[in-house]
């Protein structure tokens, strides 16, 4: 049996089936397929992902197909009793956008939109994207390159990697989330008034209008001002002369920490 220093249970990954809700023949056209692709991520993720230790990451599916706003609160209650701690929603068709996602704001989530010949993924992955960005939600879009016929069940390669990519990084999200670890030098013997302010470990910047401004390593000048040698641009060169005041003697006015 693998030994794991880690307190508490490993985040699982859960799978929303997005469907076209809409019944009498567009909703049942559609169950088998958005089933089927729920069950192969399931399978690509149990296969391919592993958790810190070494053990395989278990998947989570939603009981029923989502077409509505029950269907996605029947999925969230069983994620939350099943320690899902990331979300990935997917879907073949077109669905209604904000009935159906995820409204969970602290858990990392992403959509795939299925990119086929009919009822494409992309106006549904286009909409929910929208609707999370209007409720201040994040979350990921992952939609492939190639158009692919509706049958096709097989996930393409670029698909595979975006997917992977997201899983990983929310896994880690999700893993790292409420644990404590091992600080080097900010605290000592638990004491409050021993720990330092975390912005003294942070690079020294200033910021003076749309410029970030930063401090070379290993220099002792002072903070309120630095000559154009000691300093450096965050991104590129630029006129720094029209967001930065120079003086006479060379320096440059660094109005404040960002």
């Amino acid at each position: 049996m693998t030994h794991s220093r880690l307190i508490g249970g490993k985040p699982k990954i859960g799978i929303r089936p997005i469907i076209d809700g809409r019944r009498g023949g567009i909703r049942e056209s559609l169950e088998d397929m958005t089933m089927t692709m729920a069950h192969k991520v399931a399978e690509l993720y149990s296969s391919s992902l592993r958790h810190s230790d070494g053990t395989p990451v278990e998947c989570i599916i939603a009981d029923t197909t989502i077409g509505g706003v029950a269907e996605a609160a029947m999925a969230a209650e069983k994620f939350r009793n099943n320690g899902v701690g990331v979300v990935l929603s997917v879907t073949p068709c077109w669905c209604y956008g904000f009935e159906t996602i995820d409204m969970d704001g602290e858990m990392p989530k992403a959509i795939w939109g299925f990119n086929g010949t009919e009822r494409p993924g992309a106006v549904y992955l286009a909409s929910a994207l929208t609707g999370h960005t209007q409720k201040g939600l994040p979350a990921f879009g992952i939609y492939g390159r190639d158009v692919q016929e509706i049958g096709n069940t097989e996930i393409p390669e670029d698909v595979q990697e975006k997917l992977v990519r997201f899983a990983r990084a929310g896994l880690a999200v999700a893993t790292m989330k409420g644990k404590s670890y091992l600080s080097i030098g900010s605290v000592s013997m638990g004491i409050a008034g021993s720990i330092p302010n975390p912005d003294f470990f942070q690079e020294n910047r200033r910021c003076s209008g749309q410029n970030t401004y930063y401090l070379r390593p290993g220099l002792k000048t002072s903070v309120k001002s630095a000559t154009k040698s000691e300093c450096w641009e965050k991104e590129g060169k630029t006129k720094c002369e029209r967001t930065v005041k120079i003086h006479k003697n060379n320096t440059l006015k660094l109005y404040e920490f960002t």
